[in-house]
Parts: C-alpha cells; structure tokens; sequence
C-alpha cells in the first residue's frame, strides 16, 4: 500500500474487501496506520515497514550511493512491525521488504513501538530539528552573512555535533559549546516537548 497518505483510508476501503482470508498487506505509511484512517479484518495481517534511509555516518561504495539519500542505489536498515493479525506473518513480509527497499542491510522487527521512531522521533522532533536549522541559515542570510558561507559553515558544525552526540567521534564538546547548546535549548525548545512521545494516550 505504497499510495499518499490523504489517499490510504480511500484506497483500503476499496482493496481490503477483496483480500482473500489469511492474506498480508503491507503499508508504507506509519503515521496513518497508528491514527487508524486504514480499513482492517480480522482474518488478514496487516504489516507496516518503513525504510530507515541511508545512515548519515556510513561509508558508502560509490559516489553514486554516497549521494543517495532514500535508498534503492546506497545500503540501508528497514523496520517492520505487525499492525494486526498473525506475529508469524512478519517473516513472511520480510522477504518482501527486503526485495523493495533493497540493498538493506537488516530488517529490525518490532511489533508496537514502531510508532516512536516513526513518526514521533523522526517525522516529529529530528525534522523538526531540521527545520530548524534551515531556518537559522535563512536567518543569517537575512542579517546579511552570505548564504554559501553561511552554508558550509552550518553543515559542518551540525556534522561535527552528530558525529559527538551520536558516539562517531571521541572528540568532546568544549565548554562554550556546552554552555550555547544549554542556552539554546532552553530559549529555543518548549519544556515538554517529550510529551510528543505519549503516543499511546
């Protein structure tokens, strides 16, 4: 069920139907499968996967896949986990998945909690983040910092920070930075922000 999200109720409520009993559909879309805007039965299994996209820090063998960044040419991970029916039928679709998304590397099966890396951590706070910084560029630009320094001196800082953070590099952040980041934080980002993640409520 690889179709827009607005489309997906739409669109399982016409093919649901005609599935025989005991078949699996696979859905793309997380986000739309947790909210329920899809048609289910109780006699089919509904699986989601999603692609974890190429890994920011991994080596990649050509240019060609070191500029790709969905996947499909560059090596990447899947997660898949059961929506409804059969915990069996997760290997069933892994073959699947792995076919689709391929090259992958692994396919992590998880069968409730895909709904907080995706959407919630990714979709909801990293883009978010991303946002962010693309904002703070526009800023610059507008105080009259010209964009391509702006540019490169912003993507190698953010590089810099996630290679730290995410334990790619030993180097440690200074005091300074320590200190920006924490008046950052707490001027920029709203104190309960990680309610976000209450996805169950």
């Amino acid at each position: 069920m690889a179709v827009p999200d607005d489309k997906i109720g739409e669109v399982s409520n016409f093919v649901v139907p005609m599935m025989e009993k005991d078949a699996v559909m696979i859905l793309l879309d997380v986000a739309t499968a947790y909210v329920w805007d899809v048609s289910l039965r109780s006699d089919c299994t509904f699986i989601i996967v999603h692609p974890c996209h190429p890994r920011f820090f991994q080596e990649q063998e050509t240019s060609e896949a070191y500029r790709d960044f969905f996947g499909g040419i560059a090596k990447q991970d899947t997660v898949i986990a059961l929506l409804q029916g059969k915990e069996e039928n997760l290997k069933v679709a892994e073959k699947t998945c792995r076919e689709v998304f391929a090259p992958v590397i692994n396919c992590h099966l998880s069968v409730d909690q895909i709904a907080v890396p995706e959407p919630i951590a990714s979709e909801i706070v990293v883009n978010a983040a991303s946002y962010l910084m693309k904002e703070a560029l526009n800023e610059a630009v507008k105080l009259g910092v010209p964009e391509d320094a702006t540019r490169l001196f912003l993507l190698g800082h953010i590089r810099i920070l996630l290679a730290v953070l995410f334990g790619e590099s030993s180097h440690k952040i200074s005091k300074a930075t320590e200190n920006a980041i924490k008046y950052g934080y707490y001027r920029i980002l709203k104190t309960d922000w990680r309610e976000v993640f209450n996805y169950k409520e």
